[in-house]
């Protein structure tokens, strides 16, 4: 007759006794024992008492990692259970785009300079300490400068948004010590991103700010005297009706486009700057030069 009671709170190996669970099918006896890690498991006695079963898969795990010295296998991320299962998937993702010369993106990373440093590269533990586990759900590893590697001080964790806005190919402007990307500009100053483009490339992001209300009040649609209206200098392309032949300045463009036909584009690069410069054509009066001999400038030009 076996005493249940006695084999309770008894250790064997890493097992502790924790509770009688009663018979099986087989007539066999079974414990629920506790491992020194926390781990829980129903067990039979003899298996227990033979040594059948030391500690539980977790720290056997571990045990047969370091005698072969594998330590990828140590930390038992890897399992889709365990909470930091995310987080060390986005590392091996790092490590792949890195170091991996077969990995799709190995050429936008690896390929051109982009590594890990030697504590994360070797152990997931190191990478878990300095950046902590996913914050959130859709959170990921962002390099804060595109063009250096993945280190404790240049990365962060960060939404799709913010990714989508610190790219190699991101246009940044800054302005009254605030740093931004063209599209968290626009929406910072609640205008359309192509506006905002629009302008700051033509006059910068200073002129932007101080015309904000004024490009505000600009549409789509609108005929080249209510631009005028608007107070702006500058009027659009000759896309916004300077081709038209019902647009006042019809003949102002013409002007403009046989010039850059004979000319080139090293004098007047635009209409806008052409118009800013020389206004609107006078009837029956043409373009020419001051001074012949001087190429076509601002200063040297005239209707005449």
């Amino acid at each position: 007759m076996v005493n249940t009671e006695a084999i309770v709170g008894r250790k064997f190996h890493s097992w502790t006794v924790v509770s009688y669970e009663g018979k099986q099918e087989t007539e066999r006896h079974w414990y629920r024992a506790r491992c020194e890690c926390g781990n829980e498991n129903i067990i039979e006695m003899s298996t227990l008492k033979r040594g059948k079963s030391r500690q539980c898969r977790s720290c056997a795990r571990k045990e047969w990692a370091n005698i072969h010295e594998n330590p990828a296998q140590t930390h038992g991320h890897s399992s889709p259970k365990h909470p930091f299962f995310d987080t060390y998937n986005i590392w091996c993702g790092i490590k792949q785009r890195c170091l991996d010369p077969q990995h799709v993106s190995y050429k936008s990373y690896g390929g051109r300079g982009i590594d890990i440093c030697p504590e994360w590269k070797e152990d997931f533990e190191c990478f878990l300490k300095d950046m902590g586990g996913r914050p959130f759900q859709g959170a990921s590893i962002d390099r804060i400068d595109v063009n250096k590697g993945y280190f404790k001080e240049n990365c962060r964790w960060a939404t799709k948004e913010i990714q989508a806005n610190n790219t190699r190919l991101t246009v940044f402007y800054e302005y009254d010590g605030e740093r931004l990307s063209e599209t968290m500009w626009a929406r910072k100053l609640k205008i359309s991103r192509n506006k905002f483009m629009y302008w700051v490339r033509k006059n910068g992001i200073e002129w932007v700010i101080e015309n904000l209300q004024l490009i505000k009040k600009m549409k789509r649609g609108m005929s080249n005297k209510d631009y005028l209206e608007t107070g702006l200098e500058n009027i659009r392309r000759t896309t916004h009706g300077a081709l038209r032949k019902t647009s006042p300045l019809k003949e102002t463009h013409n002007v403009f486009r046989g010039f850059k036909e004979r000319f080139g584009a090293d004098f007047w690069a635009t209409f806008e700057t052409f118009y800013r410069d020389m206004g609107k054509k006078p009837e029956d009066l043409h373009l020419k030069r001051k001074d012949s001999s001087r190429p076509f400038t601002k200063e040297n030009c005239c209707w005449g």
